[in-house]
Order: C-alpha cells, then structure tokens, then sequence
C-alpha cells in the first residue's frame, strides 16, 4: 500500500458509495470482485421516493436480513411498515421482530398492512402483558 494512504473498510468503503448514487456493478468493478466474487441479481422491494431520495437506496434488498437503526422518532418503523405493505404488495410474507414494547399494530392497518383484526387484538393484547 502506497505511503500517505489510508485503508478504508469495506463498511466505510459501502458507506461512501451509498451516499453517492449507488451502482452495484460499479462498486464490484472499484472493489475488483467481479472475478472473485459471485453476486445474484439484485431486487429491491421499493419504498417512498423520499426514502430513496433521502438514501440514495432503491428500497429494501430483497431476500436479505435488514437492520435499520438511528434516533427515537427518526422513521425507522415507519420505514418498516412501508416495505411490509409494498412486500404484500408484491405477494412477500413480511416477518417481523419486534423488540420494543411499543409497538402499535393499528399504526400497521393504517398504513395499509394486511392482516385480520382479530390477530391484531391477540398481538396487542400479548404485548400489554
């Protein structure tokens, strides 16, 4: 490595293209792993054009475990729900792992999530206890 440069991790690497407009084929021909690594097509599960403007993401990748983090109040469940509604949309089961007491299921319905009243009194009822 060349004196006066600084190695980047690939977490800083990604970082940086992200806040760029992101290419995936561009980054693996940067990074040199179009030989070494073997990449499938790429689909997303799309979110608001806000979203995708904010972060220069095309949604949700699809078909991967997702973490969003940041501040209290700064959209993250919101964010979730939104890619839960757009994965039915599409005919995707979304999964959910809550671990926060306070979750609210009719924020869910009234985002447009699917799911029967009935189950929501059940989960409602199961968290306030």
């Amino acid at each position: 490595m060349p004196r006066g440069k600084t190695r980047k991790s690939l977490s800083e690497a990604v970082s940086s293209e992200i806040k760029a407009n992101f290419n995936l084929d561009s980054f693996k021909n940067k990074k040199g792993l179009t030989s070494k690594a073997k990449f499938k097509e790429q689909t997303w599960i799309p979110l608001s054009e806000a979203f995708q403007e904010v972060t220069s993401v095309p949604g949700i990748p699809q078909g991967h475990i997702v973490l969003l983090r940041g501040h209290s109040d700064t959209g993250k469940t919101t964010a979730l729900i939104e890619a839960a509604v757009s994965a039915q949309k599409r005919g995707i089961l979304p999964v959910f792992i809550i671990t926060e007491m306070k979750w609210n299921w009719e924020h869910c319905l009234q985002m447009g999530l699917q799911m029967a009243k009935e189950l929501v009194i059940i989960l409602s009822n199961h968290l306030k206890s």
